[in-house]
């Protein structure tokens, strides 16, 4: 991958969202609208970033535990910046599917196996889909007068709800019957080679069929031996999730005096559906679509005159702090992997 092209979509994605956040707020700000933003409370700020916190600690300490539950070690702060580098490459791939491959690509790069590599973070991915998709059907279940409230929210849950379950068939599958893998992974590879994207057809298969089969045993290994691992992995999921929801309404609850009026119990579910519903958009970072979503969940809640700027932080801060973070890792890791290599090619 060049750096300068990852750097580039990033920068033309924040532009987008920026324009069209910046067309909200032009069209919907008022006076009332400084007013707010000068006035805020400052609790619920110091929350929210307390909170934005505890989310980014929980997703590396998960990510440690996980790492060393296959038998291998990674420093805290790798994995902080591990977590910082998933964020910007799922913010500049459509479907927010780019920060799963690199993740692996890094751990193999530190010396896990790709099928440990990739069992952690299949792991990661699944964990949160579990918490979220939790906090969204217990919402369904016994606090369906949101969904008759806001009836495109259950049209939307579905749909999500139906690509989370293919994802996971695909998952199980491969570790349950690799023979079937193997068939659906070569009719995907031959799409590949006739798109010229694979030039070795074979010997890519047999790369994936290894990691796939490496990733079984490490998986079943998790679940048999390394329970306690798997269990912690989840449970600070759940924290991570839950921490991403609280921040999100911490700063929202900052408007409280200006309107903005969301009960506790509604805020989790719509937040938790939020988050949901935008890991499956199909433009990079749910970029344009996200901001619409956002708008149709909350504009009940949010007079028209805050909604812009309620946008803008939960942009800011759910996806674009870190992902700014993960940018700056990003070019620096490359940067040193080219220079190894000039190195290399020198000596």
């Amino acid at each position: 991958m060049r750096i300068p092209v990852n750097i580039r979509r990033f920068l033309i994605i924040l532009a987008v969202s920026f324009v069209i956040i910046g067309l909200i707020i032009y069209f919907t700000a008022t006076k009332q609208t400084l007013v707010a933003l000068k006035n805020i409370n400052l609790n619920f700020v110091l929350l929210a970033i307390f909170f934005y916190i505890l989310e980014f600690t929980a997703d590396a300490v998960r990510t440690k535990i996980l790492i060393h539950g296959t038998h291998h070690k990674l420093k805290l702060w790798e994995c902080f910046k591990l977590v910082a580098l998933q964020v910007f490459f799922d913010l500049i791939t459509p479907f927010s599917v780019g920060g799963q491959p690199f993740q692996i690509y890094i751990l193999h790069k530190k010396k896990v196996p790709g099928g440990n590599a990739t069992t952690v973070v299949v792991m990661k991915l699944l964990f949160g889909a579990l918490a979220l998709t939790s906090i969204v059907i217990f919402g369904l279940l016994f606090y369906s007068r949101l969904f008759v409230t806001v009836p495109i929210l259950v049209l939307i849950v579905k749909v999500t709800g139906l690509i989370l379950l293919f994802i996971a068939a695909l998952f199980v599958l491969g570790l349950y019957n690799p023979a079937m893998s193997t068939v659906v992974i070569t009719f995907i590879i031959k799409i590949l080679w006739k798109l010229k994207i694979s030039h070795h057809p074979d010997k890519l298969k047999n790369k994936i069929m290894k990691h796939i089969l490496l990733a079984r045993n490490s998986f079943n290994g998790f679940v048999s031996h390394r329970f306690l691992y798997f269990f912690i992995g989840l449970v600070l999921s759940f924290v991570m999730i839950l921490s991403m929801i609280m921040m999100i309404l911490c700063f929202l609850w900052g408007f409280q005096d200006f309107g903005v009026a969301i009960p506790v119990d509604d805020g989790i579910i719509l937040t938790a559906a939020l988050i949901f519903i935008i890991t499956f958009m199909p433009t990079p970072g749910s970029s344009g679509l996200g901001e619409g979503i956002f708008y149709l969940l909350y504009n009940q809640f949010i007079p028209a005159h805050l909604i812009g700027l309620c946008i803008f932080l939960w942009r800011f801060f759910t996806q674009y702090l870190t992902a700014m973070l993960g940018a700056v890792v990003t070019a620096k890791y490359f940067s040193e992997l080219l220079m190894n290599k000039k190195i290399a090619e020198s000596g």
